[in-house]
C-alpha cells in the first residue's frame, strides 16, 4: 500500500498518501569490502570508499572513508556519513540518489573499482526506509570492466 507500480516500465512511484514532506536524514555506514577486483592496481591497492548524495539543489555532497593501504581486496571501515535534505514531494525522492563507490586511492587521483547506485525512492521503500547490513554488488560500467568488481557491506 502506498506504492504504485508501472507495469509497462517496471518503475515504482510513491502515492501521495505514503510521503510526508520534511527534512530527511540520509545515513550511510560503510562496514567492509570483500573480493575487490584490484589486480589492475598491482599488489598495493589503497582502498577508500566515497559516498555521494546527488540530485538536489546546491550540488552533490561527497564523503570519503580513510584509506586502507595494501588492502588485497578486503578492507574494514565501519565509517558513517550523513546528510540532511529537504524533500517536498515524491519527485524529490525519485531525483535524489546515493552513490557508494570503492576506489583505489592513487597519488594524483582516485580510480573507481566499482560502485553501487540507488535512488532515494528505492531506499525509502525498503523495510525501515533503508538497507540494513546488506551486501551490495559493485560494478564499474564507465571503464568497461565487466562483471562484479567486489562486494560492499553497507547500512
Amino acid at each position: 500500500e502506498g506504492v504504485e507500480e508501472d507495469l509497462v516500465g517496471g518503475s515504482l512511484s510513491l502515492s501521495p498518501l505514503s510521503f510526508s514532506p520534511g527534512t530527511f536524514r540520509i545515513h550511510v555506514t560503510i562496514h567492509e569490502a570483500r573480493d575487490l577486483q584490484v589486480q589492475r592496481f598491482g599488489s598495493s591497492c589503497n582502498a577508500t570508499v566515497s559516498v555521494s548524495v546527488e540530485g538536489f539543489q546546491g550540488g552533490a555532497e561527497k564523503f570519503h572513508t580513510a584509506v586502507v593501504k595494501r588492502c588485497g581486496g578486503h578492507a574494514l571501515w565501519n565509517a558513517t556519513f550523513g546528510a540532511e535534505k529537504e524533500l517536498n514531494s515524491p519527485q524529490d525522492l525519485q531525483r535524489g540518489r546515493v552513490r557508494v563507490a570503492a576506489e583505489h586511492a592513487g597519488r594524483v587521483s582516485n580510480e573507481t573499482i566499482g560502485a553501487f547506485d540507488a535512488d532515494l525512492a528505492y531506499l525509502y521503500m525498503q523495510k525501515g526506509h533503508g538497507l540494513q547490513r546488506r551486501w551490495v554488488s559493485l560494478f564499474d560500467l564507465q571503464k568497461g570492466h565487466g562483471g562484479i568488481q567486489g562486494l560492499l557491506l553497507i547500512s
